[in-house]
C-alpha cells in the first residue's frame, strides 16, 4: 500500500469500471490510457498529481455514469504511464 507521502508527490492510477470505453471517452480522461480487459471491463490509467486529484477520478466516473470496479494506486516505480495515451 502507498504511504500517503508517496500519493501527495503524485504517480499514476489505475480505475476499472464495468463498460468498455471507446475513444470518445478520451475527452473526459485526457492522458490517460484506455484498455479493454475481458467482456465488460476497461481499465483507465493515468498520472495523478497529488491524492486531491486522486479522489477528483473516481467522483468524475460516478458523475460520467459508469461503474466503478476498483481503483488502485500504482507506484511510480511499478509501471510506468505508455506514451500513447487515449
Amino acid at each position: 500500500m502507498a504511504s500517503e507521502r508517496e500519493i501527495n508527490e503524485g504517480g499514476t492510477c489505475e480505475i476499472r469500471v464495468a463498460a468498455h470505453l471507446d475513444s470518445s471517452w478520451s475527452q473526459w480522461f485526457v492522458g490517460w490510457r484506455n484498455t479493454r480487459e475481458g467482456e465488460n471491463t476497461t481499465v483507465l490509467t493515468g498520472p495523478v498529481a497529488d491524492q486531491f486529484a486522486l479522489h477528483g477520478v473516481p467522483v468524475q466516473a460516478r458523475n460520467l455514469g459508469l461503474t466503478l470496479v476498483s481503483v488502485k494506486w500504482v507506484k511510480p516505480n511499478e509501471r510506468e504511464v505508455p506514451e500513447e495515451l487515449i
